[in-house]
């Protein structure tokens, strides 16, 4: 049996002789070079990952968090266009006088004019003016006008110490964290209600809380 298998394996096996059918092979439609086909990969995983980051929701652990906004006191509001002073004393020409947000003494005084025996030493004509404010301009030799700093009768209180009801706006400027807006408004609470009976009458005042009332207590008198 295995000598009729192996005189087969000899009749079957190819001896170089046989010929060569004539096959067609059909022609390719689309032919891509190497480089075309990484190129086009290359474009299609960059589209596909650009795709991915526009769609994806994002990571609500990675956002930075967002300050929150400092609340803008009301009493730190924009300053009207001009202010509205008194002049009184040695002028020649007392009255209200209306002039432009920030002029100072000096442009008041020009308006005003001053009188022949006014003492112009004891004025600060560099102070910027404060709507409200009543500037007093002495005569020469004069004694400062009762109630005032200068006279040293300002209610029994510490002379170093600002007096909240005899002191111009501009002094109280020189306090910490008071501005323009809230010497104004100091000056104004006393016009209009009354003299301070205590200096925490001040927490009464728009813009000044607790923090800055610490900061203020020691400085001020009544």
């Amino acid at each position: 049996m295995n000598r009729i298998s192996d005189r087969l394996s000899e009749l079957t096996a190819p001896t170089g002789e046989e010929p060569i059918l004539d096959v067609s092979y059909p022609t390719p439609r689309l032919k891509i070079a190497p480089r075309q086909a990484i190129v086009a990969a290359l474009a299609i995983i960059i589209s596909v990952l650009l795709w991915l980051a526009l769609t994806s929701p994002p990571d609500s652990d990675q956002l930075p968090a967002l300050e929150a906004a400092e609340p803008v006191a009301a009493s730190e509001e924009a300053l009207p266009e001009e202010v509205v002073v008194s002049l009184v004393g040695a002028v020649e020409r007392p009255g209200i006088i209306t002039l432009p947000q920030g002029s100072r003494i000096a442009d008041a005084l020009e308006v005003s004019g001053l009188a022949a025996d006014a003492d112009i030493v004891s004025i600060n004509h560099a102070q910027v003016l404060v709507d409200g404010e009543q500037i007093y301009v002495q005569k020469i030799g004069e004694a400062p006008p009762i109630g005032t700093e200068a006279d040293g009768e300002s209610g029994g209180g510490d002379s170093s110490k600002i007096n909240l009801n005899t002191a111009s706006a501009t002094e109280l400027m020189q306090l910490p964290g008071v501005g323009e807006v809230t010497a104004e408004a100091i000056v104004s609470h006393r016009d209009t209600v009354g003299k301070f009976s205590a200096i925490e009458d001040l927490l009464d005042i728009s813009g000044i809380g607790p923090a800055k009332f610490e900061k203020l207590h020691e400085l001020v008198t009544v």
